[in-house]
């Protein structure tokens, strides 16, 4: 029965090369059919004289779908060129073509290769396939995000805009800043001797010892790009600063008794004195007698093993590293 109502009958038998059982279509189906028409008691007859006579209508749109080139980031970020590869069936008519709309609101267009997206930021492309029956199948899109720039960053450091030799008695502070203006900061590190710090945050330079530092800032986008950058800095001493880490050992009672206070300030004076002379033999000298003074100063208690080794290892850097001259 048709849509008006109407009602065809068609005939199947045997001689047409069919049977009910081997009729190959389901009820529900759209079928064209072609044959010799009579006129019958009940209606208008079609007889179908061989298979090749049934076709089905094909009326369902094909499918496409895509495939892109690489792999994202976790946040769905491409980190180079992006290749989409269309591909379309159709399991009746078959497929005519592949359309793609590369501006939003513009035009199809045939699709005839891979497209390779070069622009960083977000892309939207939409797709579709036509059948050979001019089925069309409604556009579906893809969003690309490519970013192929690094972050751009700034690593300061307390007391000057770039990374810097410090006192052993002082304090630092490290500050990151990174930026990125196309998939966005994913995360940044300060990374100070293997140990992470927090950017901003001041650290005393007593624990951290005398020496050679490594100071590594990484920053990372969502795109999985990286700016790094990876500087040495040295923690260093002098007569000066040995006197205030004196001063701040008595204030923490590891200094017993204000006489080996003054003790330990009146010979470091005696060896500035001598290196303002540019007598380094005479300073040397006087360093020594000054270690003497505080291994002893252990012994009778007047001082704690803690502070004689934070000031032997001061004096030991001084005469190991030619700081006298």
């Amino acid at each position: 029965m048709n849509t008006a109502g109407a009602t065809t009958h068609v005939r199947v038998d045997a001689r047409t090369g069919l049977t009910q059982t081997a009729f190959p279509f389901r009820e529900g189906q759209a079928v064209t059919i072609s044959g010799v028409s009579s006129n019958a008691k009940a209606g208008f007859l079609l007889r179908v004289t061989a298979p090749n006579d049934f076709e089905q209508v094909d009326v369902v749109p094909p499918v496409t779908s895509f495939g892109l080139s690489g792999s994202p980031s976790n946040d769905g970020w491409f980190r180079e060129n992006v290749t989409v590869t269309l591909t379309a069936t159709d399991d009746q008519s078959g497929v005519a073509r592949i359309e793609v709309q590369q501006t939003p609101g513009g035009a199809f267009q045939p699709y005839t290769a891979p497209l390779t997206l070069t622009t960083e930021g977000t892309t939207t492309l939409a797709y579709r396939s036509v059948d050979n029956r001019g089925n069309v199948e409604d556009a579906k899109t893809i969003t690309v995000k490519i970013d192929k720039t690094a972050p751009t960053a700034t690593l300061t450091q307390s007391g000057g805009p770039s990374v810097h030799n410090i006192m052993i008695d002082g304090s630092l502070a490290f500050t990151l800043t990174g930026t990125d203006t196309v998939s966005g900061i994913a995360s940044q590190d300060l990374i100070l001797d293997e140990n992470r710090i927090a950017s901003g945050s001041e650290i005393n330079a007593l624990p951290l010892g005398l020496g050679a530092h490594r100071i590594l800032a990484r920053v990372i986008d969502k795109a999985g790009n990286v700016w790094e950058q990876n500087q040495t800095f040295l923690i260093e001493t002098s007569i000066p600063t040995i006197k205030n880490l004196t001063a701040r050992l008595d204030d923490e009672k590891q200094i017993k008794n204000k006489g080996i206070h003054t003790s330990i300030d009146a010979k470091l004076d005696t060896v500035q004195s001598f290196l303002t002379k540019g007598d380094t033999t005479q300073a040397t000298k006087h360093l020594k007698q000054l270690q003497d003074i505080l291994n002893k100063g252990v012994t009778t208690g007047q001082l704690t093993d803690n502070a004689a080794a934070v000031l032997n290892a001061n004096i030991d850097y001084l005469l190991s590293h030619d700081l006298l001259k």
